[in-house]
């Protein structure tokens, strides 16, 4: 993928503030990896899938979680959680955070 940058709309005298789409995917990697019970589907580059189009993000985000979770509540507790620290990093709205499920850990597995 190419470099691709969104203008974060910053006012200033002394240019423009622009932010490579990768940067907001390890913003959402690293409170994925965070998350209690939450583990990257296959390889953790992998764990987050970006889209910048016509002006709205969407992030794809791959997991699989502990075989007991509460699939309702951890699933919205990471996507509050992603919002919230992009927001609070970018003062970007993603437009979309789906959590895709991959399978499950036992807390032996671990």
């Amino acid at each position: 993928m190419a470099h691709e940058y969104i203008n974060l709309n910053v006012e200033s005298d002394l240019g423009i503030t622009n932010i490579n789409i990768d940067a907001i995917r390890d913003v959402a990697l690293i409170t994925a990896s965070k998350q209690a019970g939450v583990f990257a589907a296959k390889k953790e580059q992998d764990m987050v899938n970006l889209r910048y189009k016509d002006g709205k993000l969407s992030l794809t985000v791959n997991v699989r979680l502990l075989q007991d979770a509460d699939i309702a509540r951890v699933c919205s507790d990471l996507q509050k959680d992603i919002y919230k620290n992009i927001y609070d990093m970018t003062m970007i709205k993603p437009d979309a955070i789906n959590i895709n499920i991959t399978g499950f850990y036992k807390e032996s597995d671990l």
